[in-house]
């Protein structure tokens, strides 16, 4: 009964959506039914948008179509034991169901190189970001590696991972956390640990070119590859674009920087996206990081291309 009930709640909430306009054309209908196939809330979304873009006489259809979706998955979330009647519309289903759980969303990445010859060389760079979103909180962790050998002689050898908690006050504005680990004995520090809390704002969804701001005070501890350490206070600032510059082809430019009275960091990655297969993408960035008093022998800028493929998971 339960099963048939939903059947039910899902073929009338179909109904009741439906339109009179003129019928989906099969190619929209396909794109449609992929993005649905995948369930991501925001491609589905994405899709739609420019389905109805490409196909303006079939935009009630298609708006029917992801509505009797949304009215499919709020049913097939609700509990075994909640009472449902045929006859209840979308409304009070949505009411009745619970809320799906926000699921983690990541993207991994991986690039390397390996040659022999005069020299032997051999290097690999590899990262995973993690994110979850909700109406009020998002996550993300960000876990780096790159390591590079040259003729058996290590060449460089980074790591980082951090973990960032937002707390929105709306759509554009939010507070932040951030707490960060890096190592890079090239640059003269063996660990490097920082905290900062601050206030941000990003542009509305939606649009091709979106804009991410943050900006706080900051608390950081170095050890040092020769020995010693030092702490200080500092002010942290960050910039995010992202740019669609087509629905394959995305420009991202990610800066952050840290000023103290002892030693001021830059670090900024530019980097092309452009989609290879379903998740699998290409991406070629080029990341740069500057450190304005570094150990005595080191460079005060250390640059790093990549090319690598990402998995969106």
């Amino acid at each position: 009964m339960r099963v048939l009930a939903r059947s039910l709640i899902a073929l009338t909430g179909m109904t009741a959506l439906a339109s009179p306009a003129l019928a989906m054309p099969d190619a929209a209908r396909e794109i449609i039914e992929a993005a649905i196939a995948g369930g991501d809330e925001r491609e589905i979304a994405t899709v739609a948008k420019y389905a109805e873009k490409a196909w303006p006489d079939a935009t009630a259809d298609i708006s029917a179509r992801i509505a009797a979706w949304r009215v499919e998955r709020m049913v097939a979330a609700m509990p075994a034991g909640t009472p449902v009647k045929p006859e209840e519309p979308a409304k009070a289903v949505a009411e009745k169901a619970p809320a799906p759980p926000v699921p983690w969303k990541g993207k991994g990445e991986l690039g390397g190189y390996y040659a022999t010859g005069n020299s032997n060389y051999f290097g690999v760079s590899t990262g995973v970001k993690l994110t979850r979103d909700d109406p009020v909180w998002r996550h993300a962790i960000i876990v780096q590696a790159d390591y590079q050998e040259n003729d058996g002689q290590t060449t460089r050898e980074r790591y980082l991972v951090s973990y960032a908690p937002n707390y929105r006050f709306n759509a554009q504005t939010y507070v932040y956390g951030l707490g960060q680990y890096e190592h890079d004995r090239f640059l003269g520090y063996d660990s490097r640990y920082a905290i900062s809390a601050g206030i941000g704002y990003r542009t509305p969804n939606g649009k091709p070119l979106s804009v991410e701001l943050e900006a706080g005070p900051a608390y950081r501890f170095t050890e040092f590859v020769d020995g010693g350490a030092e702490s200080t206070a500092a002010g942290r600032g960050s910039i995010s674009v992202e740019w669609k510059i087509a629905p394959s082809l995305t420009f991202n430019q990610d800066a952050a920087i840290y000023v103290d009275s002892l030693n001021s960091t830059i670090n900024g990655t530019s980097a092309l996206n452009a989609k290879v297969y379903g998740p699998l993408s290409a991406r070629l960035s080029y990341n740069v990081q500057f450190e304005s008093a570094p150990p005595t022998g080191r460079e005060t800028t250390d640059r790093l291309s990549r090319v690598s493929l990402v998995y969106d998971f």
